[in-house]
This record gives C-alpha cells, sequence and structure tokens, in this order.
C-alpha cells in the first residue's frame, strides 16, 4: 500500500495511459498490448523502470549467486544485480554511469565527468 501513489504516478506517465497527442495511437496500442499481455514482474518493471549505479558495484555483483540470502538475482544461472537506485533525477551523478531497465529495452546513462578509466 506504500507504493501505491508511485505506481499510479508512473502508470499515468507510462505510454499506454499517457493522454495527450504526443503519442501516436499505434504506440499507444502497442504499449497497451505489452502491459496486459506480460507477466506481473515484466508489467511491473516496465511500468516503473529500474535503475542501476554501474559505478559503484559491490564486488559480488554479477556473479551467480549461491545462497538464498534475500539478493535480486536474475537468469537461470541467479547472477546476482547490484541494488536499484531509486528512479529520480536527483540520484544521477555527473561521475556515473548507471543501467536503467525497463523490461523491454537497457538504457547507458554515462556523465559527463565520468571517470576514463572506468569506461
Amino acid at each position: 500500500l506504500q507504493l501505491l501513489p508511485l505506481m499510479v504516478m508512473a502508470i499515468q506517465k507510462h505510454v499506454a495511459f499517457r493522454g495527450g497527442a504526443d503519442v501516436r495511437s499505434d504506440e499507444r496500442v502497442a504499449a497497451m498490448q505489452q502491459v496486459l499481455n506480460s507477466p506481473v514482474e515484466v508489467s511491473r518493471v516496465n511500468l516503473y523502470p529500474r535503475l542501476f549505479s554501474l559505478h559503484d558495484l559491490p564486488d559480488q555483483a554479477g556473479r551467480a549467486c549461491d545462497g538464498d540470502d534475500g539478493a535480486a538475482t536474475a537468469g537461470a544461472e541467479r547472477i546476482r544485480l547490484p541494488g536499484v537506485v531509486n528512479l529520480a533525477a536527483e540520484r544521477l551523478t555527473s561521475e556515473g554511469v548507471f543501467l536503467m531497465e525497463d523490461g523491454v529495452s537497457l538504457t547507458l546513462w554515462i556523465g559527463r565527468r565520468c571517470s576514463p578509466v572506468f569506461l
């Protein structure tokens, strides 16, 4: 119940439900079909994408997870995912590298002052 306001705002901003003429009808219908025909977890991530901070990854991120310690994992190999950052412009830093995943596409954001050594 705590996340209800957040999810309502995310739904209002999603292409499938956003009002106005900035979205073409075929894009809106495709987005609606995608949301309606996807599993709940994929639809949730599609409505409110996940933002990962890549410039400060913990050592265990990206490796197979042995135990059931409650860490977020992906794939059949149970690869440990990095922690999720709140999806807000204030979280993006000019020194950072961030990956946004919405269940359909990946967007890599590289800050202007990101270290060339990291890249």
